[in-house]
């Protein structure tokens, strides 16, 4: 259960970073 909460964290860290670094990339992904 702790793998799958981190790893749901870690998700959510890399999806932050890439909505902050890309809005072009981030609204490609919002869409997928």
């Amino acid at each position: 259960m702790r793998g799958l909460i981190r790893l749901w964290l870690a998700s959510v860290v890399v999806f932050g970073a890439v909505m902050t670094a890309s809005p072009a990339h981030a609204e490609a992904m919002y869409w997928i």
